[in-house]
């Protein structure tokens, strides 16, 4: 990298190459990545600053078209009795030296199973005007960047068989059809910005405000294309294919456009560095959702009282005491379709050369935003002129319109969309102490944190299904909970579980008619009428009547702390 500049212009220049071989030994197996990074930063006069931001990316990959995780699976997993390599005398040997009896070839598959590359650029471009002293304490910033993407990707299949003894019974193929597929996409991501800034003071009040508004603009254009059947397995091109017949040929094609426009405010309040006051709106728009859904306004407000700087408190060991509290909500855009509000239509495969069309799902013109709501409480201490510091904060959290599809009966005959009828609590603390200090020069610093989260789906229409083991969604209980059976150890013979099934009519076990000794021996939860005798099971799978199943607790963490 290289940098330097004056007092009112400064500059960057920095690259970066990076290339590292893969883990398989033969075939190419290697990824490379470049970036190239620019910007300038000028102070034309004392009212105008600009700044422009460049930078370069491409990532290249290379590897076998079987991927390197078959590979390697199938290399851990193949069978001792199967050898790489026929012997010399094998029948097959000039025609193939791999083996492939029982299962594919690895290393033939590496050396000629055929290649995918695939190959990443992107360019961003950002520029910034900055605007000062035109008023005391008035600062106007205006941005504007784009980030555009540019992917191809080839993959060739290449067709390979393995005979068995007697050279003319095949045992294996791979790659059946030989086939070459390629993908071209580009995209591109713009942003433009406008913020302005005033900040005054009245005697002991220092006031900030902020008003804004940003603009979101994305758009994905792809096609793919895939043919079969090649005419020679040397030599791949979508010109040199079997094309008469039509299911030789796949084309897909795909678009994923979206934008989103804010506009957002925020105002400070600090009183003598004691009391301070931060209040925030926003209102977002998304493309994603139909035009009388799409806006929303998103409130939020935070507080603090400093109270180690009141006259009054005159606690010398404390060097900090605050309490702090905020309120918040906001969007969650991203779990968003792009135009699950339209009506689209599908295609349907081919019958008898022909095709058809129709719509798959019905429409959700109804969803809307699923609103992160978050609240919490805190408290910071300093002790020992900043010495030691510690941080407590305990939040709850409602992610309120969660998206789920509604439970109605498959006679419908299409697809249901995602509407907002879910409700997720979550609720912890988290608790962090630092000593900072220094011997001489030397200056150290310790610091340990721990915190606890749980949560609770209130409501999840549909979630309701209950099994052995972990179900990660459950109206009116955590997520990922664990469900199983009780135990009271093994059985330890046949005979048994023969007299226990005679004390308690209507018990069965698992693979009743195989249980032996060593066999876990589970049980039965009492009905109703307080009977035992009938055979383990989940009952109807529901909250209601979840059989012998209890609940084991969730599989979620609780105590993570790190030091």
């Amino acid at each position: 990298s290289v940098s330097g500049g004056s007092k009112n212009i400064n500059y960057l220049i920095s690259g970066n190459y990076f290339y590292k071989n893969g883990m398989l030994k033969y075939g190419k197996n290697d990824n490379t990545r470049v970036n190239l990074h620019a910007k300038v930063n000028a102070e034309l006069n004392k009212y105008i600053a600009v700044g422009v931001n460049l930078q370069y990316q491409s990532k290249k990959n290379n590897g076998p078209s079987a991927g390197a995780g078959a590979i390697l699976n199938n290399l851990y997993g193949s069978r001792a009795r199967q050898l790489l390599y026929n012997p010399t005398e094998d029948v097959n040997y000039d025609v193939n030296p791999y083996n492939g009896d029982l299962q594919f070839n690895p290393i033939q598959v590496m050396k000629e199973g055929g290649l995918s590359e695939t190959l990443y650029e992107s360019y961003v471009g950002k520029g910034d005007l900055t605007i000062k002293n035109l008023v005391k304490g008035l600062r106007i910033n205006l941005n504007a960047s784009r980030r555009a993407g540019y992917y191809t990707g080839r993959t060739e299949r290449h067709y390979l068989v393995w005979y068995g003894m007697t050279g003319d019974n095949v045992r294996q193929t791979y790659n059946n059809p030989n086939q070459l597929y390629r993908v071209k996409n580009n995209d591109f991501h713009d942003l433009f910005e406008a913020t302005a800034n005033y900040e005054f003071d009245v005697k002991r009040h220092n006031i900030k405000l902020l008003a804004g508004a940003s603009y979101e603009n994305y758009r994905k254009d792809e096609f793919s294309a895939t043919a079969k059947n090649m005419n020679s397995n040397d030599f791949y091109s979508f010109n040199y294919y079997d094309a008469s017949e039509a299911t030789n040929t796949i084309l897909g094609d795909n678009i994923a456009p979206w934008s989103m426009m804010s506009y957002f405010g925020r105002l400070n309040y600090n009183y003598a560095d004691r009391y301070l006051l931060e209040a925030n709106i926003r209102y977002d728009g998304s493309s994603r959702l139909a035009p009388e859904k799409r806006w929303k306004a998103f409130p939020s407000v935070s507080a603090a009282w400093r109270i180690s700087q009141e006259e009054w408190f005159k606690v010398d060991w404390v060097s900090n005491l605050k309490l702090r509290a905020s309120w918040g909500q906001l969007g969650n855009g991203a779990i968003l379709g792009l135009y699950d509000y339209i009506p689209t239509i599908a295609q349907s495969t081919v019958y008898m050369g022909e095709k058809s069309y129709y719509q798959s799902q019905l429409a959700s013109k109804d969803k809307t935003w699923e609103t992160i709501e978050t609240t919490n409480v805190g408290v910071d201490l300093g002790l020992l002129n900043g010495r030691l510091n510690a941080s407590f904060d305990y939040y709850w959290k409602y992610n309120n319109d969660m998206l789920s599809k509604l439970q109605l009966p498959h006679t419908i005959g299409i697809g249901i969309p995602n509407v907002n009828v879910g409700k997720l609590k979550t609720w912890g603390w988290e608790l962090e102490i630092k000593w900072n200090d220094h011997i001489g020069d030397f200056s150290y610093q310790v610091a340990f944190n721990i915190s606890d989260a749980q949560n609770k789906l209130l409501e999840y229409d549909g979630a309701d299904v209950i099994s052995a083991g972990t179900v990660g969604l459950l109206e009116g209980y955590a997520m990922n909970t664990i469900w199983g059976y009780k135990t009271d150890g093994y059985w330890s013979s046949l005979d048994e579980y023969k007299q226990y099934k005679e004390a308690h009519p209507g018990y069965k076990s698992f693979s009743d008619g195989k249980v032996g000794a060593g066999d876990v021996r589970y049980l039965t939860l009492p009905d109703k009428d307080g009977n035992i005798g009938h055979q383990v099971g989940a009952g109807d799978g529901t909250k209601e009547n979840h059989g012998d199943l209890v609940y084991l607790g969730d599989a979620n963490g609780r105590y993570l702390y790190g030091l």
